[in-house]
């Protein structure tokens, strides 16, 4: 009686491993099946996606979602090349020693004058 029970397992486990390569296969039957299905209700199918997009596009949420990201990678991009330009009217204003003395001048100039008393 064990004797034949290993064979019934030994059967049991072909049988399931021999479907399972048969229907887990690139070619598998059930792929051409699915498409079928598929192919048949796509007119269904594409109504119902195209509603959920028409949907998902004119929620508040959606819109305000795309704005935030939309806002953020612009402001990002805008402060990215504006580092740049202070960067390189910073290096200008390090090599040229009349230029800086004259802002320090301005400086002063506004801080004395927020200092000295109104009358």
């Amino acid at each position: 009686m064990e004797l034949e029970q290993k064979i019934l397992n030994q059967v049991n486990d072909a049988i399931q491993k021999s479907i399972a390569e048969c229907l887990g296969k690139y070619d598998s039957p059930l792929n051409v099946m699915a498409k079928n299905v598929v192919n048949k209700h796509a007119q269904e199918i594409e109504v119902i996606m195209d509603e959920a997009l028409t949907g998902t596009i004119k929620s508040n949420d959606f819109q305000k979602a795309v704005r935030e990201v939309f806002t953020h990678k612009l402001a990002k991009t805008l402060m990215a090349k504006m580092e740049g330009e202070v960067e390189k009217a910073t290096t200008i204003f390090k090599q040229d020693p009349t230029r800086r003395a004259k802002v320090i001048l301005a400086i002063e100039k506004i801080i004395n004058e927020e200092t000295t008393p109104k009358r």
